[in-house]
Parts: C-alpha cells; sequence; structure tokens
C-alpha cells in the first residue's frame, strides 16, 4: 500500500486496500439481502482511499506544500465499519488514518473523511465518518473498538480534528478504560476537553497523563495544559456544580489524589499571567469525598464558602471550617520532621498568628503538632531563648491528651514527638539559630562588563542566592532574559538541550556549577552563540548557605534535611573558584544582599516614571481637542467590559521606592509632594493616613519594589466640576504591573482593596459593551457625587485578568448644539427656536452662573482698578433673581449701577455651551430691549451723564436702543469726552 497519484488525485492504492474491500464486501453478501448487494462492486475491482482531490491539487499553494509521498506512514490504517444510504445504493468502508488527517493539514487542507467506496454509484455530499456506519454493523464495530487500543486512540484524534468532540470524547473515555496504565486515552481526553471547554474535565485528564507519562516533553506538555486551565477551573479535585456534571461517564482514574511530584511541579512554575478566575460566594465547591465510595458523580463533599487556592497546593483561602468533617476533608499529607522547625518558626512570627492547626480528624496530624509545641514551649506564647524542652516528649503527650482526649493516633506519631524533644536538647535551642547575613558590602568584579554580555553562569552553593538574584532580575525584565535552571528543567539534560539550542539573546544558567570542568562544558555548549559569557560568582560562608537552605520550604529538588547537608558537603569540597582564563569576559562577585541589588541595577533597565497613558475618547461627543485621540468602540471578544463613572481631577499613581521606605506621589509626568502646588497641600497628610494600605497593595513582590503603581484621580481641587459628595481625596482606578506591563482588571482591583480605606471609582456597567446609543444615554447620567450630570464615563475592556483596552467618552455640549443648530465659536441673539434651551441647561445640565454681559463685565474689570465710585453701568433688568445676581456681583467689585427695573420682564441671560476649547453663546437679550431713552434724563443718570469722562457702549445695545446710543455720542462729541463703539468699525465693514 503507497500513497500515489491516481487519475490526477492523490490515493491510497495497493493489496491491503483491495483486501480491506474485498473482506468487506464478503460480509456484507453474507448478512444483506441481494437486493442490497447488487449495489456492490465485483470483488476483483481495483479500489483506493482518496487523500486530496483533483479541485484541492489544482491549487498551487497545496501542491507546492506536499512532501515527498514516500515520507507519509501508511502503516496505521484501521477499519471503522461499512457505511453508506441503503436507499440511494451508496457504500464504503469507513476508514480512520491519523497520518492522513496530519497530511492533510500540512499542506493546508481541511479534515477529510477517509473511505474505500464499494459501490458503483457515490455520492460525495453525504457523511461518510463514524456517524454514517450502518445499523447492522453497529455491533461489529463496537467489539472491534473495545479490543483496539490502537484503533481508539486513532480514532479519538481522527474526531477531534473534526470537531466532534463528543464522540471524541467516547473514544478517548474507553481507551482510558482498557488502558488505565497509559498516559495515551488521558492525552486524547484532555486535549478534546479543553477544546470543548471543558477545563475540569481536561486538567484531570492532564493530571491522570502526567502521573503516566515518561517522556519530559509529555511531561511538560501536561503541566503547561492543567496551568492553562486553572484559568478557567479550580486546581486539583475541587469542583462547581456544573463542573461535575463533565465527569458523567469519565475514568474513576479522574479523581486519583494529585502526586507529590505534580504539586511540587505546579507549586515551582512561573505563572504566565496573574489568577483571573472569579468565583463568587455563594458558588459551592466540592471535593471527592473523604469517607463515601459512591458513583463518581454523585460522591462529593462541599466546601465551606469561598474556597480557592492562592497558591497551588500551598495557600487556600476559605471560610471558617464548619465542623471536624470540614477539616477531614482539607486534610494534608503528613509532616515529615524536617518542616517542624519551619512551623515553629511562622507561629514565632506575630504576623502569622492566629493560625489554624488542622487535619482530618483534628487528632493525629493535628495532635502532633500541637504536642511538638508544648514540647518546646508548652501553653505558653513562644519564647526563642529557650535552651531546653519545656516538657517532656511523654508529658506533653499526656497534657495534651488530657485537654483533647484522642489526641496522637499512632505510635509512629509518638516517636516524632520524642525525635523532636531530643533534637532541642542537641542543639540547646527551641529552634536552631540562624546564621546571621554578612554586612553590606560593594560589588566586586575583574575584567569588564561588555555591552553585549549574553551568557550569565552563576555560580555557588545550595542557598547562596542565585535563584534570588535570578528572579530579581527577571521582575525587572522579563522580555531580556531566558532563565534556564536544573530545579525548574528537572535535570541537567534537559538544561543542556536548552542552552544548546540559544540563538542569541542574555541567559541566566542557574546552576550551581562549582567545578572549573562543569563550567568549561557549558561553556562549550554555548560557543555557537554566547561570544561574551560572565561569571556571577556568589560568594557566602558554607554555614550561612547551609542555614538558609534548612529554612526554605518547598524547594523542588532540595528540601530540608540531610539532603541538603550532604549536597554541601560534596559540593564544598569540588569547589574551585571561578577565573577569567576560563573564558569568561567578567567576573562578578557577591558577598551581601547590597552586592546582589547593585548588580541587579546594573543589569536591568532604569526603573523610571511609568506614565498614565493617554486614553482615546470611543465617541467625539465635542470635548476630543485637536491633539486628543478618537477611536472606534473595541471589539470586546471573548472579554468583557467594565464602565465606571469618570471624575474629574488631577491624575496620580503612588509606588514604592527602591529600598521601599518611601511612598512615591506622580502626577502625570513628574513626581510630586505636598509642596509641589496647592492642591497637593493635603497629600502628606492622607499618604500618612492610607501608608499601610498602600504598603500592602504595593509591596508584593519581594524582589522588585517599584512593580506596582496604583493610579487614580486627586480630588481636592475644584477642576470643570463642583463635587460636593466625594468619599475621599483620592479615588483608585487602575494597578500597573511594570514586571508584566500589564493593568489589573476590576476584580483584581477591588480584591486588593477590599480590606483597605481606599476608595474606587464606582462601576456603572458590567458585561457586554453597549452599543454608541447606550453609550451617549450613560453620559447623561447623573454623578454619583454632586447634583449634576456625569463627566463622563470610563470603558476598559478585559481578559483573563487584564485590561487589553480602555477609551472613554466624556461630554459637553455638543448635543445641544445639533439640537438648536448652534456652532461652536459663535455668538448669536436668541430666535423664538433657541428660548427652550435656557430651562433644559437649568433642569439637565449643573449650571454655573456668572453675572455677564459684555459691558458690565468691562465696567466691574475698570471698578477693580480704579478708586471706588468712580464707574456706574446704566442698562435695564428684570424684577427677578438674576437681577439680584447682577447687583451682588456688582457690589463685590465696587461697581454702582443705576438700572432701570421692568416688572414683569426677565432679565437677560446668555447660554454658554462649552465644546473643547470653543464656547458659542446664545444671547436673550429680554428686559434689556426694554431700556428706555427717558433714563438718561433720569435725576439718579443725568448727573453721571454730565460728570462722566468715557462712555461705553456694547455690541447688542445697538439693536434696541439706536436713539440712546446717539444721544450719548452727541454728548460725549459735544464735551470732547472719550467714547468707545469698537463695533461701529465691524458693521462699517459689512
Amino acid at each position: 500500500m503507497a500513497l500515489a497519484w491516481h487519475r490526477g488525485y492523490l490515493a491510497l492504492v495497493g493489496p491491503q486496500v483491495d483486501e480491506i474491500a474485498r473482506a468487506e464486501i464478503s460480509k456484507m453478501k453474507s448478512s444483506m439481502t441481494a437486493q442490497h448487494t447488487a449495489h456492490l462492486l465485483e470483488p476483483c475491482s481495483t479500489f483506493h482511499i482518496t487523500v486530496c482531490t483533483k479541485e484541492e491539487l489544482r491549487d498551487s499553494a497545496v501542491k507546492d506544500a506536499l512532501p515527498s509521498l514516500d515520507s507519509v506512514d501508511t502503516r496505521h490504517l484501521h477499519v471503522l465499519g461499512v457505511g453508506g444510504n441503503v436507499k440511494l445504493g451508496v457504500f464504503f468502508v469507513v476508514i480512520v488514518w491519523a497520518a492522513g488527517k496530519i497530511f492533510r493539514k500540512r499542506v493546508g487542507l481541511k479534515p477529510k473523511q477517509f473511505h474505500i467506496t464499494l459501490s458503483p454509484h457515490d455520492d460525495h455530499g453525504i457523511d461518510k465518518g463514524p456517524g454514517s456506519i450502518l445499523s447492522e454493523n453497529e455491533n461489529p464495530a463496537a467489539n472491534l473498538l473495545g479490543n483496539n487500543p490502537d484503533l481508539l486512540d486513532h480514532l479519538a484524534f481522527t474526531l477531534h480534528l473534526e470537531g466532534m468532540y463528543d464522540r471524541a470524547r467516547a473514544a478517548a473515555v474507553g481507551l482510558c478504560k482498557i488502558m488505565p496504565t497509559s498516559e495515551r486515552g488521558f492525552l486524547r481526553l484532555g486535549d478534546v476537553a479543553i477544546k470543548d471547554e471543558q477545563h475540569k474535565l481536561a486538567m484531570l485528564a492532564y493530571a491522570c497523563a502526567f502521573e503516566r507519562c515518561s517522556e519530559a516533553k509529555a511531561s511538560e506538555y501536561c503541566l503547561k495544559r492543567i496551568a492553562e486551565c486553572s484559568l478557567y477551573s479550580e486546581w486539583g479535585c475541587a469542583f462547581t456544580d456544573a463542573e461535575r456534571s463533565q465527569l458523567d461517564g469519565a475514568p474513576p482514574q479522574l479523581l486519583e489524589p494529585w502526586s507529590a511530584a505534580l504539586r511540587l511541579e505546579l507549586i515551582g512554575r512561573e505563572l504566565q499571567a496573574l489568577p483571573s478566575l472569579c468565583r463568587l460566594a455563594r458558588t459551592p465547591i466540592y471535593i471527592p469525598h473523604p469517607t463515601r465510595t459512591d458513583t463518581l458523580s454523585e460522591s462529593f463533599y462541599r466546601l465551606p464558602r469561598w474556597f480557592r487556592w492562592l497558591v497551588p497546593f500551598h495557600i487556600a483561602l476559605m471560610s471558617t471550617p464548619r465542623d471536624a468533617a470540614d477539616i477531614e476533608a482539607l486534610a494534608s499529607p503528613h509532616l515529615g520532621i524536617r518542616h517542624m522547625d519551619l512551623i515553629l518558626r511562622m507561629l514565632e512570627e506575630e504576623r502569622n498568628t492566629p493560625m489554624l492547626i488542622h487535619c482530618g480528624g483534628g487528632k493525629g496530624r493535628a495532635g502532633t503538632v500541637a504536642a511538638c509545641y508544648l514540647v518546646a514551649h508548652g501553653f505558653a506564647k513562644p519564647d526563642s531563648t529557650r535552651t531546653e524542652p519545656t516538657m517532656t516528649a511523654k508529658e506533653a503527650i499526656a497534657a495534651l491528651r488530657a485537654i483533647r482526649p484522642g489526641s496522637i493516633e499512632t505510635q509512629q506519631q509518638e516517636e516524632f514527638v520524642a525525635k523532636y524533644c531530643s533534637a532541642i536538647w542537641k542543639r540547646h535551642a527551641v529552634l536552631p539559630d540562624l546564621v546571621p547575613e554578612p554586612p553590606p558590602s560593594p560589588l566586586e568584579s575583574e575584567g569588564s562588563l561588555p555591552k553585549d554580555a549574553d551568557l550569565f553562569v552563576l555560580v555557588g552553593l545550595p542557598g547562596s542566592g542565585k535563584t534570588t538574584f535570578s528572579r530579581a532580575l527577571m521582575a525587572r525584565d522579563p522580555r531580556g532574559w531566558t532563565y534556564i535552571s536544573q530545579d525548574e528543567a528537572g535535570s541537567r539534560s534537559a538544561c543542556e538541550t536548552a542552552i544548546g539550542n540559544m540563538r542569541g539573546g542574555r541567559v541566566l544558567l542557574d546552576c550551581c556549577n562549582v567545578s572549573r570542568s562543569g563550567r568549561k562544558e557549558w561553556l562549550a555548549l554555548a560557543s555557537h552563540w554566547a561570544k561574551s559569557p560572565v561569571c556571577v560568582w556568589f560568594d557566602y560562608d558554607r554555614d550561612l548557605c547551609v542555614s538558609r537552605a534548612q529554612n526554605r520550604a518547598g524547594h523542588p529538588t532540595l528540601p530540608p534535611g540531610n539532603r541538603v547537608r550532604n549536597a554541601m558537603e560534596q559540593m564544598h569540597t569540588t569547589f574551585v573558584r571561578p577565573a577569567l582564563a576560563e573564558g569568561f569576559k567578567a567576573i562578578f562577585t557577591i558577598r551581601s544582599f547590597a552586592a546582589a541589588e547593585e548588580l541587579v541595577s546594573r543589569l536591568s533597565p532604569p526603573v523610571g516614571l511609568s506614565k498614565f497613558p493617554r486614553t482615546a475618547h470611543l465617541l467625539d461627543l465635542g470635548s476630543a481637542t485637536t491633539d486628543d485621540i478618537v477611536s472606534n468602540i473595541p471589539d470586546v471578544g471573548d472579554g468583557h467590559v467594565v464602565i465606571t463613572e469618570k471624575v474629574d481631577g488631577a491624575n496620580m499613581g503612588f509606588s514604592l521606592s527602591a529600598d521601599r521606605t518611601q511612598i512615591l506621589v506622580q502626577n502625570r509626568s513628574h513626581y510630586v509632594n505636598p509642596a509641589s502646588h496647592e492642591q497637593f497641600r493635603r497629600l502628606g497628610l492622607w499618604v500618612d493616613r492610607h501608608r499601610a494600605d498602600l504598603m500592602k497593595v504595593l509591596d508584593r513582590d519581594p524582589l522588585f519594589a517599584q512593580r506596582f503603581v496604583l493610579f487614580g484621580e486627586w480630588l481636592v481641587a475644584t477642576h470643570s466640576i463642583p463635587y460636593s459628595r466625594l468619599p475621599d481625596w483620592f479615588m483608585a482606578f487602575d494597578l500597573y504591573d511594570r514586571s508584566t506591563d500589564s493593568w489589573a482588571d476590576r476584580q483584581t482591583l477591588e480584591t486588593l482593596l477590599a480590606d483597605t480605606d481606599i476608595r474606587t471609582v464606582p462601576v456603572v456597567h458590567r458585561g457586554r459593551m453597549p452599543s454608541e446609543e447606550e453609550l451617549r444615554e450613560m453620559v447623561q447620567r447623573p454623578s454619583l457625587f454632586y447634583e449634576g450630570r456625569v463627566e463622563g464615563v470610563y470603558v476598559k475592556v478585559e481578559k483573563k485578568g487584564r485590561v487589553i483596552s480602555r477609551g472613554k467618552v466624556v461630554t459637553n455640549g455638543e448635543e445641544l448644539l445639533k439640537k438648536y443648530e448652534l456652532k461652536s465659536n459663535d455668538a448669536i441673539l436668541a430666535e423664538e427656536k433657541h428660548h427652550p434651551i435656557y430651562n433644559e441647561l437649568v433642569e439637565k445640565y449643573k449650571v454655573t452662573y456668572v453675572a455677564g454681559g459684555a459691558a458690565q463685565n468691562a465696567a466691574r474689570g475698570a471698578a477693580y482698578v480704579l478708586p471706588p465710585h468712580s464707574v456706574v453701568y446704566v442698562g435695564c433688568v428684570g424684577d427677578d433673581d438674576l437681577a439680584e445676581q447682577l447687583k451682588a456681583a456688582n457690589a463685590r467689585e465696587g461697581l454702582d449701577q443705576r438700572y432701570l427695573v421692568k416688572k414683569g420682564e426677565k432679565t437677560g441671560a446668555c447660554a454658554v455651551i462649552i465644546t473643547g476649547h470653543d464656547r458659542s453663546l446664545v444671547t436673550n437679550l429680554a428686559a434689556a430691549e426694554k431700556f428706555e431713552q427717558s433714563h438718561l434724563s433720569s435725576p439718579e443718570v443725568a448727573p453721571l451723564i454730565d460728570a462722566a469722562k468715557i462712555f461705553y457702549v456694547e455690541g447688542y445695545f445697538l439693536t434696541h436702543g439706536t436713539e440712546s446710543a446717539l444721544e450719548v455720542a452727541k454728548k460725549a462729541s459735544e464735551a470732547g469726552k472719550v467714547r468707545s463703539t469698537s463695533f461701529l468699525c465691524a458693521l462699517a465693514g459689512t
């Protein structure tokens, strides 16, 4: 059998294909009626399996992508059964050929249902996959599937590619059942489950596959997929109600406890993204029942509210356990003596208390830890100065059983307590002394650091700080480094492969590298790309390294205990000091934390001020200026939208200084302090009050102090909106992560600030992206913080715990301009159609009243600079509140006025609509048009006109007071006085 050209198309042909066809024809003739068998080809015919059709091969891209036909694997061909349509007289053999599916995918073609046509008549439009198998053949096919793991494997793969996920899952489950010790079925099940978005089923399947894998590549694939599933489902065997249904018909092995090896691998992996799975408190979480052995889908125990792994299998969050059954359900593996010192050291730290100690029944393992504590400290608080046990092992166990009968259940547990008591006697201390860290010292160097340094070989004993140093570098510049470590890779060979496959960049090689020959081997492996290798030697005393290593929990390859001491002794004995002659361009020697921090700073890009990004307008409602960005409403895809009220203040960001002693405050592109500007005068007081809360949010990475920036709005000064109900001077709206160059989503921000007094801007919408019309309506809503409309709304699209796009919708008078047919940067007298605008402004907007009018403003300005009572304004007003506002404004500025008051008339008003940097003025003269020339001759006005030296007449007065204007002009001319009528120049030019 071979893949060959056949009548212009590619097909599988040969004796094996013919034999399959003839065997199936023979079976059909013995089981079907003559009426149907008449539609079959003669057994002597030649048969084929079409792989690529003539139409497909007309595509030059497909033809060019064809590999050598001899290279295609034709060995694993599986017969699923005979399918067809009896009424049409169409019959064929359904073939499963995984290599053929892969072949078509590589040349750019869609999956094809492989088959051997058995009838003269064919129909290319009918299904020719597993679903087409005739009912007469169902049982034989089922028997074949049940006894053929290779067929099940290839069938699961084939159905997966064709998008038939339910059937692919059934095939994978069948493979798991007949080969429960192989990873093949579980890998297939995981792949189809994750494709079908059944993330819990996928996670459990990959965990089973990991436990059965022997190849490093497959194991790494499983770990990567498990981590991917954790973005949508809780780690391990913890289920929601919906996830329990995914187990229907699934293999029972899925609920096997995860091994320590798997857990350690997951704990040690660096997260590719911040956890984003959100579970509400009311969402019930279940785990396999600790004692019942019912059916797979029913044997579950409901945990107390809000169970979540914070660090997988290391730190969990949950409400208070309800009873002993809860504690039993949450039982952890047995403790070893090497961890007892770690437990007591945690208990000695005040910040770690109160601490709950629990196990399945609260007697055995929990009792063992409690008895060890009694041995060390009795019933008193921890006292690190003790040099001998407070109780003997027997006394401690007896005292514990007196108050908690049944504690310490096994002989092994009693021996453990005795062994711990003996350890205290031997070392004359409850806890072993920590070797003090060396004082700060400068970074030492030999040679010179080249600008193109590419390979950094870390040298030092276990516990010397190599991994901490590497993580500090990667936290500051994660894209700038490739990290290779035997602890993470799992073996030296994996590290060798990784470093041999590098093609450049900057690489951190985190191994002990204590021998010259070992370092030489690494340099040789990297010689094709590493031209400027550098050695970083962590030169610490062996006792200090032992102390550090014995007090670190969760190390993947060197847990506390004798293994630490043995490894340290071996490496210390074989250690050879590195030298430039080995091929290094430079050697840096680190003997203190200060020296390590100095080198980290030297190798990392400077941490400058991270400016808040410019935010585009999603809709231009008139507020966008010429230098603003305007974009389209973004496509949400599989993300979600969070919209908050936009508040009007000064943009502000808080971050930590490098030494963690100061909280730095930035405003846009510069740092500020209380002395920078009047609006920041209260900044110092606010920071002092919220220092602990800010530290809780910002000081979360021990390796990178400046990693996080908390952004928000500083609202002390009034900008364009007079807020009256603000909850605080600062309101947070964003958290930036310098390390990942990402912005936390709203849920993460709310979680971090939940137990603080730092307020956040309010959410007005969560879910889908609103339409343009809905966004326009949102900016018409009342603000939560004053009697008026919101300044605008801020729109974020979020996905997997991060903000992926942002925009804003800011309103102003653009809608009013359209409604009343006005222009920006214009000034007109109101027509009849404009009259409703004044009431609309008062009813729907927060209106600011400013006493004005061109002449009256000029008069107030003159009164401000001239002696008191030397300026008088003459005009006409109504008998209303606006007139009183004008009088009050004049009094404040020392301006005298002589109003003609018209009863029953309204005082003139000007509606000012601001759009961007422009304003549109709509003036309703109202009572001003009722000015009477006779008022100039009245006893209170005439003497003022005679005594005046300068006259100023405003433009609109000409539309209704021409006679009065001429009278004033005549008197000014006769007396040789100054008269300002600048508007006449404009009229003269028309």
